[in-house]
């Protein structure tokens, strides 16, 4: 699976994450998102598209070309072929890997307990579910987010994870900073993951604007929160009201990168 990009045309702090495996009868669900100071929240979505290699742009068309937030299945398609967005045949999207992990496994959640319900050694063999996600921040304040996914392995034909979910998958304000996530996907559902985590450091502004509780705290307690209420593991990614970049995992891994305002970049597959 590929995913499109954000971008910025001015100085920008970006922080992403990156899974590039795919599902097999992959059905991809994705979230696009923007925030912008003078306009009220915007964002579209789409869930159930199987022949669509850059989704994110499809779901940027239902939040610029329709009166919309989410499409799915046929619906989407049809947007897609409305506007002339390429189409590819979804055996393309298979990765052998993922064919693979498709015959080892035979339970979606004999997959979700190996990989999110059990710390597992960093080198472990784990079904990957390639989740890609990214927040930008460009130097007015403005922040855009993304998450993009081919799904569990396993999973039933028709279900839709976190990652098309406002709040859920990802969000942004511009007041508080944006975010993205990945992991068990019902979980992150159940507790609305990325906005409980801004919400959690917007709680914490003080009078003068200051963050007495910042993003990445926000991240741990948020994780912690679903760990106890509901159980499974998630990673995050973000970048706070004042352009720190944020990033926190309790899964194995999380492959993560991230360009700040000075240019200085960092990556990694694991968060210390």
């Amino acid at each position: 699976m590929t995913s499109s990009s954000l971008s910025s045309t001015k100085k920008s702090n970006v922080s992403c994450t990156y899974r590039v495996l795919s599902d097999l009868f992959v059905l991809m669900s994705l979230l696009y998102i923007f925030s912008f100071p003078s306009a009220n929240l915007e964002f579209g979505a789409v869930a159930g598209v199987r022949n669509i290699s850059n989704p994110v742009s499809l779901a940027r068309l239902v939040m610029d070309r329709t009166d919309h937030v989410m499409l799915i299945s046929d619906g989407a398609n049809a947007l897609a072929a409305e506007m002339g967005v390429p189409t590819v045949d979804p055996d393309e999207l298979v990765s052998p890997v993922a064919k693979k992990r498709w015959e080892e496994w035979s339970k979606y959640m004999g997959v979700v307990n190996h990989s999110f319900n059990v710390k597992q050694p960093v080198t472990a063999d784990i079904p990957d579910h390639e989740t890609v996600g990214a927040v930008v921040r460009d130097a007015d304040g403005n922040i855009a987010a993304a998450t993009s996914t081919g799904g569990i392995t396993r999973k039933k034909l028709g279900r839709v994870g976190d990652s098309p979910l406002i709040g859920s998958g990802a969000c942004c304000d511009n007041t508080l900073g944006g975010v993205s996530t990945t992991g068990y996907g019902e979980s992150i559902a159940k507790v609305v993951l990325a906005h409980r985590a801004l919400q959690l450091a917007g709680s914490s502004l003080d009078r003068s604007g200051g963050v007495s509780c910042d993003l990445q705290s926000a991240f741990r307690q948020s994780l912690q929160y679903m760990a106890d209420k509901v159980g499974g593991c998630a990673g995050m990614i973000g970048i706070g009201r004042d352009g720190i970049i944020a990033k926190y995992h309790t899964t194995t891994r999380m492959s993560w990168a991230s360009v700040d305002s000075n240019g200085k970049k960092e990556c990694g597959i694991t968060v210390d």
